[in-house]
């Protein structure tokens, strides 16, 4: 009989308040509540180097086990499994014979916020205008469509940058229909993307991004009225800005569904509530909560910006406690809200970490995948799209897939001694922002590796405590062997 072993990727957690251990595997995803005598067994068989024999069918603990992922066979080499399905995945990024096009346009530098926090600290006045370049890159998507081993296209997403894109708008009117017809030629399902501050967005823009095709928006709101106006100012100080976004927004068409994004440090967290409160005033959500996502940022500091006055920074352990917190109080906010209007109440979820895709950052990682600035360069990331260092290439260019290699080869398990053993790899986040993970002076790791029994704890017990209100991630509660799993 083959002996088995406990997961190198099984994550512990002691919760003495129930009498019971959580299970977690960062490489599996699996999540298992044991009693505490199932949980004191199952570490006394596997402590140490120690095997498990499986004494048949009746070792239920064991089978369930087993079959959950937690134990795994002896002769198994987690992490070169891991790092072989990983490294095929990096392979097939270029070799694939299916594939979709990804596309992110700077219609423009120029912005009507002057934000301190912008990673965007120099903001000539550049604006895409020239229709040579236009011409040019659907000249290169051409060539990409030609000169690749991809057999059949799947989709084409683009997805409108600043600046502030609606600055100049007929950026976005002139390339849409040439985009458009570029994807009907090869049969390649079209979607696109508009980020914006929201100043802009009048009834009249709404209705030309709808007719450009956009389906979705994302606006940023740094918290209430009066930290908004702070961290996000007007270049023009006597327009209208936090209020004058809220109008625009509650006035959006059907159609075109809505991300508030939140860039959120100590002085913007303390006011969301306001935010919450505002937008439920201005009847934006919970109202339209089919077509409204809301969702907090981590705010992080650039480097090239340096310190900026008043802006108070939270550590990522601070950030994800605070997003657990803005989670409950949205959902008792749209509880309330539902309970006056008739409506079925919703569950809080629970914050998981996920198994990250070897696509990574797809902008980076995927040679298909493009960034284009107002002058027709080529870039990787949009965090470069101001920076002559961040240039590629030209839509003046023939498109080469060696002309990616070194974004295409990137691998998370290759990016650090450290990372490539450690145990929250599969989960690290932090790796799939490449241009910032590659720049960092520090190893960029996930929250999950310093709290993940926090983390963990603290959510079991709110469902513990109150079943109604957080729901539990895999499902209904079973029993056997005298453990419970989930």
């Amino acid at each position: 009989m083959v002996p088995y072993k406990a997961s190198y990727y099984n994550v512990i957690v002691p919760v003495e308040e129930t009498s019971e251990f959580l299970f977690y595997n960062s490489l599996t995803g699996g999540l298992v509540v044991l009693d505490k005598a199932s949980g004191d067994e199952f570490i006394s068989r596997t402590s140490g180097s120690q095997l498990v024999s499986v004494a048949g069918e009746n070792d239920i603990l064991a089978n369930d086990m087993i079959e959950k992922g937690f134990l795994v066979r002896n002769d198994l080499d987690e992490v070169a499994l891991y790092r072989d399905w990983y490294g095929r995945g990096v392979a097939e990024r270029s070799t694939r014979k299916v594939a979709s096009i990804g596309l992110t346009v700077g219609t423009t530098i120029t912005c009507n916020m002057d934000c301190p926090y912008c990673f965007e600290f120099v903001k000539p006045n550049k604006s895409l205008r020239d229709p040579a370049i236009m011409e040019a890159l659907i000249g290169y998507l051409e060539g990409m469509v030609a000169r690749s081993n991809v057999e059949k296209w799947l989709a084409f997403d683009v997805t409108w940058y600043g600046g502030e894109p609606l600055i100049n708008k007929d950026a976005i009117t002139t390339l849409s229909p040439k985009l458009l017809s570029f994807c009907e030629k090869h049969e390649m399902k079209y979607s696109a993307t508009f980020i914006t501050n929201g100043i802009l967005l009048t009834d009249e823009a709404c209705q030309t991004l709808k007719e450009q095709n956009v389906k979705h928006v994302q606006v940023t709101i740094d918290g209430g009225r009066e930290t908004h106006n702070k961290y996000r100012p007007l270049k023009n100080p006597k327009a209208r800005n936090y209020d004058q976004i809220l109008e625009n927004l509650a006035r959006m068409p059907e159609g075109i569904t809505l991300t508030i994004r939140v860039n959120t440090d100590r002085n913007v967290v303390q006011t969301v509530p306001d935010l919450m409160k505002d937008l439920e005033e201005y009847g934006i959500w919970p109202q339209r909560h089919r077509e409204v996502t809301i969702s907090l940022s981590y705010l992080r500091g650039y480097e090239e910006v340096g310190a900026i006055k008043d802006i108070k920074y939270l550590t990522v352990e601070e950030f994800y406690f605070e997003k657990m917190k803005f989670t409950r109080n949205r959902v008792t906010q749209y509880n309330n809200w539902a309970e006056k209007n008739g409506r079925k109440k919703a569950k809080m979820n629970w914050v998981l970490p996920e198994k990250v895709s070897p696509d990574e950052c797809g902008t980076w990682a995927s040679p298909f995948h493009i960034v284009l600035d107002s002058d027709g360069n080529i870039h990787k990331c949009w965090e470069t799209i101001h920076d002559k260092k961040g240039v590629l290439g030209s839509v003046n260019d023939e498109w080469r897939i060696d002309q990616f290699i070194k974004h295409t080869t990137y691998n998370r398990t290759d990016f650090h001694p450290t990372c490539s053993t450690c145990k929250f790899l599969p989960v690290c986040e932090p790796l799939s922002c490449t241009q910032n993970a590659m720049h960092s002076k520090e190893l960029p790791c996930t929250v999950w590796k310093s709290s993940h029994e926090t983390l963990l704890r603290e959510q079991y017990l709110a469902t513990v405590r109150e079943p109604d209100f957080v729901s539990f991630p895999m499902g209904k509660e079973n029993k056997a062997g005298g453990h419970k799993y989930r």
